[in-house]
């Protein structure tokens, strides 16, 4: 399973944030003497001397479906870019239900500068001098849409922040002396059949281990009458023993590079999934 990336983060905070300031702040009022209108979750609230109505719409609750999926999508289906575009068009579909609550507030609910009180028993009209207000959660809510749009275009690397390549992390994670653990997760992602052991990783004929001395090989590791092919890694370089048993030295990146080509090799994904992984 990837990471999530900050740019995904970003854009859930954002539209997580929306949701739930939306449940205390409508999106959007119309205020008058001792009269409220407004768009909340559930619905439209409408509020007179006190005495509160709500009009239970499917819009304002699919709005807030559709937002809660678009953040939440993204966290979850990590494995592929696809997951952006399925939160895009969910945050779209948002942003048309919260649009429609719009039109059907200004249609059915306040126009001709009359507003229209839903009761128990039936409506009636009133006219006040109104004001109208779009709160902070409708902003929140538009431009985690927008973040989610711009997530899509750009495969979610907008932010200026330059992240470590794959390469770069499990040099990292050579220096640190923890090139095996995070190999192991390279082979997980990938569904490389391998035994991960202390120091090695071993499969299909071939053997990767971390090592500056020979005294820090693993035991049933020979690098004169070797079993495969072998790759050992130091902080300084590598050392590549083909199945012919002829010897390469690398650089410690060239030693990267091929450890990740040879288990790519022994991959049971395609070539295409392998670049979703890690493009």
């Amino acid at each position: 399973m990837k990471s999530v990336v900050e740019e995904v983060i970003t854009s859930g905070a954002v539209t997580l944030a929306g949701l739930i300031l939306w449940l205390f702040l409508p999106v959007f009022q119309i205020k008058g003497i001792n009269y409220d209108l407004s768009i909340t979750p559930i619905g439209f609230k409408t509020v007179l001397f006190n005495q509160s109505y709500i009009l239970i719409s499917p819009l304002t609750i699919t709005a807030l479906v559709f937002f809660a999926l678009s953040a939440i999508i993204p966290f979850i289906w990590t494995s592929t870019r696809y997951s952006l575009y399925l939160s895009l068009a969910s945050s779209l579909l948002g942003v048309a239900m919260i649009v429609n609550s719009f039109i059907f507030q200004e249609r059915y609910l306040h126009f001709n500068g009359y507003s229209v009180l839903p009761t128990e028993t039936g409506y009636f009209y009133i006219s006040f001098p109104l004001s109208s207000t779009y709160n902070l959660p409708l902003f929140l809510l538009f431009i985690g849409a927008g973040f989610s749009m711009v997530n899509a275009v750009t495969k979610a690397r907008w932010l200026p922040v330059r992240r470590l390549s794959l390469i770069e992390k499990m040099n990292l994670k050579l220096k640190n002396n923890e090139l095996i653990k995070g190999l192991s997760l390279f082979v997980d992602n990938l569904g490389v059949d391998a035994k991960v052991e202390e120091r090695a990783i071993k499969t299909s004929g071939l053997t990767i281990t971390k090592a500056d001395s020979r005294t820090e090989l693993p035991d049933d590791l020979s690098i004169f009458f070797p079993e495969g092919e072998v790759i050992i890694m130091g902080e300084d370089g590598a050392l590549h023993i083909d199945e012919d048993r002829n010897v390469q030295y690398l650089t410690v990146e060239e030693g990267l590079k091929l450890a990740m080509i040879k288990l790519i090799e022994r991959s049971s994904l395609k070539r295409g999934e392998v670049a979703e992984l890690y493009e």
